[in-house]
C-alpha cells in the first residue's frame, strides 16, 4: 500500500515539474499544414499559409518574419516570398504572391516542396510540405483508347485530369490530342488534332476524325496534353496500331460437304473503311488438317467487291475438318480464313440415351452402374442391340486414324 501512494506522489510531482513547460509549448505557433493551400494561377501562384495561435499575449502578438521558399526537386530555391505578420488569437491566414512563378520549370511541379519560416523574439519554426499535398489543381493527365483505329472513321479517347494525392478529378483543363501517322517511307506524316476541356469530374473525351486512304503505316502514335494556369501535362500512347488492311467475308453454301460433292464458297472483298474492292485478284486455298494444299482457285472481284470459287471434292477425301483461305494474287497475304467438315452423313434411325445411378463416384466405389436406353425414331424401343462402353479421352475426329 505503501508503495502505491510512493508512486502516485512521485508521477504527480513529475506532472507538477513538466507542467510549465507543457503550458509554454502550447502558447507556440503552430503551422496547419493540412490546411495550407497553394492555388495556381496564369503567372502567378497564390500561397495561403494556415497559422494558429492559442495564445492572446503581447508577447505572442507581436510582428513575426514569415518566409516561404519554393524548393524544386534538386534542391533549388526557385520562388521566395517573404513579409511581416502580427498574429492575433486562433487560426492565422497568411497570404503570399509568388511572381516569377511563370518562369518556373513545370516538368517535375509535382515533386516541388513548400518551405517555410517564422521568426518572432520568443519563437523560430520551420518546416516543409510537399507542393503535392497542397495544391488542389494540380493535376496529371490519363488517357484511355483502344489500340487499333481506322481510316475514314472516328476515333474516341477519353481523357482523365487528376489530382495526383486526392485523386480528384480537376475541371477546366485544356486538352489537345495529336494523333501522328507515320508511313513506310519514313518521308509523309499526317497529324491529326483535336482538342476539349475537362468537365467537373475532370473528364474530356476527344473526337479524332480520322482521313481515308491511309495505305502502308509504319507507327501511329497518340498524344495527349493538358495544359492550365501555366502547368502543363502529358500522356503518350505509342501502341495504337493503324487497321489498314483488307478484310474479305467467306461464306460456303454448306458448313458439312460428303466425298464427292462439289464445295462453292463466295467473299466479299472489303477495305478497312468497310467499302467494296472491285477489279482485286484473289486467291482461295483450301488446305487438309495436316496444313497441306491441296487446291488453289485464281478469281478476281466483281465491281461489287464479290468472288466465287468452286471446289469438286475427291471421292477418296479422307473425313475431317478442312481449311478454306482467301489471300492475295501477289504476296500470299491472307485475309481471312473458314473451317468446314468432309463427313459422310447418315440419317439416324434410333436413339441412345445412357444414364448413371449417380453423378459422380468416389475413388473407393469400384463399380458404376449406367442405364443405356435406345429407342427407335418412332417409339419403339430397340431390342437385342449390342452395347459398348468406351473411355474416351477426346471427342475430336482423329484425321490420320479416320
Amino acid at each position: 500500500m505503501r508503495r502505491k501512494i510512493f508512486l502516485f506522489f512521485t508521477v504527480c510531482t513529475a506532472f507538477l515539474l513538466f507542467l510549465p513547460i507543457l503550458q509554454a509549448q502550447s502558447n507556440y505557433l503552430r503551422v496547419d499544414e493540412f490546411a495550407t493551400r497553394l492555388f495556381l494561377r496564369e503567372k502567378t501562384a497564390d500561397v495561403l499559409l494556415m497559422v494558429e495561435n492559442p495564445s492572446a499575449n503581447a508577447a505572442d502578438k507581436a510582428k513575426a518574419k514569415v518566409k516561404i521558399e519554393l524548393i524544386s526537386p534538386n534542391n533549388e530555391t526557385k520562388a521566395v516570398a517573404e513579409r511581416d505578420f502580427q498574429f492575433e488569437k486562433g487560426m492565422n491566414e497568411i497570404d503570399f504572391v509568388l511572381v516569377n512563378f511563370a518562369e518556373i520549370p513545370k516538368e517535375n511541379f509535382a515533386f516541388y516542396r513548400l518551405r517555410y519560416e517564422i521568426n518572432s523574439a520568443t519563437q523560430n519554426i520551420n518546416g516543409i510540405i510537399a507542393v503535392s499535398e497542397i495544391a488542389p489543381e494540380i493535376f496529371e493527365i490519363e488517357a484511355i483508347a483502344t489500340e487499333n483505329v481506322r481510316e475514314n472513321q472516328r476515333y474516341f479517347v477519353r481523357t482523365k485530369a487528376i489530382q495526383p494525392v486526392s485523386l480528384r478529378g480537376v475541371e477546366n483543363v485544356q486538352i489537345s490530342g495529336e494523333l501522328g501517322i507515320e508511313f513506310e517511307n519514313k518521308k509523309d506524316l499526317i497529324a491529326v488534332r483535336t482538342a476539349g476541356v475537362t468537365d467537373a469530374q475532370g473528364y474530356a473525351l476527344l473526337e479524332f476524325n480520322l482521313p481515308p486512304n491511309v495505305k502502308k503505316v509504319d507507327e501511329t502514335s497518340l498524344k495527349i496534353i493538358g495544359s492550365k494556369n501555366g502547368l502543363t501535362r502529358e500522356a503518350e500512347k505509342t501502341d495504337v496500331r493503324f487497321f489498314e488492311s483488307q478484310f474479305a467475308y467467306l461464306q460456303t453454301d454448306k458448313p458439312i460437304y460428303q466425298p464427292a460433292q462439289m464445295l462453292k464458297v463466295r467473299t466479299l472483298f472489303l477495305n478497312a473503311a468497310n467499302r467494296a474492292l472491285p477489279a482485286q485478284d484473289l486467291v482461295f486455298v483450301i488446305k487438309d488438317p495436316d496444313d497441306q494444299v491441296l487446291q488453289r482457285i485464281a478469281a478476281r472481284t466483281s465491281r461489287f467487291g464479290v468472288a466465287n470459287a468452286e471446289w469438286q471434292i475427291p471421292e477418296n477425301a479422307k473425313l475431317g475438318a478442312y481449311r478454306l483461305r482467301v489471300e492475295d494474287g501477289i504476296g500470299g497475304q491472307y485475309y481471312n480464313e473458314q473451317n468446314f467438315k468432309v463427313s459422310r452423313y447418315e440419317l439416324p434411325n434410333f436413339t441412345v440415351n445412357a444414364k448413371a445411378t449417380a453423378p459422380f463416384y468416389l475413388p473407393e466405389q469400384k463399380t458404376a452402374t449406367v442405364e443405356v436406353s435406345a429407342d427407335y425414331l418412332f417409339g419403339q424401343p430397340v431390342t437385342k442391340a449390342k452395347v459398348r462402353i468406351v473411355r474416351e479421352e477426346s471427342r475430336e475426329w482423329n484425321y490420320k486414324e479416320q
